[in-house]
């Protein structure tokens, strides 16, 4: 499968902070992942945590918070991990299917998923 990246913003749920971001998309990643100092800056509030098992296996406990994603046109609120990499920003599986997307890794690019009920 190939890997490849698209633009997105994020903002504050209450709208007054935004954020211009490239990242990876990864349907093999559940959530957004953006880095904590980002969201920090933004004032994301930590609401609450979670554990997540990482691609090396390890268990790790982080943040999750919520903000609006603004993709394709269009926005939809969606949770966020505050990521302890401070390069790393994943576009994971949840937020696509918020999108109704889909990614065609032959392609890279976002394309309009089939939903399953």
């Amino acid at each position: 499968m190939g890997i490849f990246s698209v633009d997105f913003t994020i903002r504050h749920r209450n709208g007054d902070k935004s954020h211009a971001l490239n990242g990876v998309v990864d349907t093999g990643s559940s959530f957004v992942i953006i880095p904590d100092h980002v969201l920090d800056e933004m004032g994301v509030e930590r609401e609450e945590q979670a554990l997540f098992r990482l691609a090396d296996g390890s268990v790790r406990e982080m943040s999750l918070g919520e903000i609006l994603l603004d993709l394709d046109g269009r926005t939809k609120t969606v949770q966020v991990v505050f990521g302890p990499d401070s390069r790393k920003v994943l576009l994971g599986a949840m937020a696509l299917e918020a999108f109704g997307l889909a990614a065609d890794a032959k392609n890279h690019r976002l394309i309009p998923a089939e939903l399953t009920l």
